[in-house]
């Protein structure tokens, strides 16, 4: 942000306003994090290719959530409870909640993560 606004950045602000607890600010940021750079290229590579060849950061038998939970060192619970219906976040469409828990992470709504990056 800049600094005469006194304003706080956006991503912090946002996550005021959903009322976000330490982890799903944590989740959150690695939701950001997983549209935006290749960092997270093996969660990435998880979701979208067979299990089965393995290697790299997670086993055959893991899943794009538990190895993103890992990695974030949150628990799986709080990723169940970010994509929760009921949460205001996901009605308002900013996180697209999962079909399946442990084989998807959530996404987030393309015009929040451009938002958040202030473009």
């Amino acid at each position: 942000p800049l600094a005469s606004t006194g304003l706080p950045p956006r991503f912090h602000r946002l996550c005021e306003v959903y009322d976000l607890s330490a982890d799903e600010r944590t989740l959150l940021g690695g939701l950001l994090l997983l549209r935006t750079s290749h960092a997270f290229a093996h969660v990435k590579l998880g979701s979208h290719v067979s299990y089965g060849g393995g290697g790299g950061l997670y086993a055959s038998s893991s899943k794009p959530a538990v190895t993103l939970c890992s990695i974030l060192g949150c628990p799986l619970s709080s990723l169940a409870t970010l994509q929760r219906p009921e949460r205001r976040h996901v009605k308002q469409g900013v996180v697209l909640q999962g079909q399946q828990l442990l084989a998807e992470v959530p996404a987030l709504q393309p015009e929040a993560v451009l938002l958040l990056l202030g473009l």
